[in-house]
């Protein structure tokens, strides 16, 4: 997969589970593996067939419970089941964090999604994917000058990352508020 051949590295995994059926490991692996190559429904699939094998299974359960809650018709109460498993599991876990805040932020908690995202920041400071989630929450629950003080380091430091366009749209938003107060 590191060299670019997903397809062969897909084809390895496949040849390990036929040997070892119950590997989580080798779902685990192929499941990142389409997710890679944009197939949701395939990664999906894999994640649930790990959790009929170990129903606990806190990796599968975070990335299943991302997975749900971005579908273009989430069962955002299945997300939170899986979500919440998943931190039971890792309490710590900045990803995970961001995962159940995630959850929220879709179920319109917004306190409840800025508090894990708070947690998530403890445990990856800076990180921009975190602040702007982060200050999604804080704008969702009215917290207009707090949600555009966290976003401020990244702006300032023009850091690159998937939702970097979202995210100055939102400070933009953020700002011509400040502006017309």
């Amino acid at each position: 997969a590191r060299l670019g051949d997903n397809e062969k590295a897909y084809e390895l995994f496949e040849a390990l589970q036929a040997k070892l059926p119950n590997s989580i490991a080798a779902r685990m692996a192929r499941a990142a593996l389409k997710l890679v190559e944009d197939d949701d429904e395939g990664a999906v699939q894999l994640y649930q067939e790990i959790l009929e094998l170990r129903e606990d299974y806190a990796p599968a359960a975070n990335n299943l419970a991302w997975l749900i809650a971005e579908s273009d018709e989430p069962d955002l109460g299945e997300a939170l089941r899986l979500a919440m498993l998943a931190k039971n599991a890792y309490p710590d876990d900045s990803s995970i964090s961001d995962t159940l805040g995630w959850v929220h932020l879709k179920r319109k908690s917004y306190s409840l999604a800025a508090t894990q995202f708070e947690l998530a920041l403890n445990g990856r400071p800076g990180d921009p994917t975190l602040s702007y989630h982060y200050a999604l929450a804080l704008h969702g629950d009215g917290q207009l000058q707090r949600a555009k003080e966290i976003l401020e380091p990244i702006i300032e430091k023009d850091v690159n990352f998937d939702e970097k366009d979202e995210m100055r749209a939102l400070y933009r938003e953020l700002s011509e508020k400040s502006a017309s107060e």
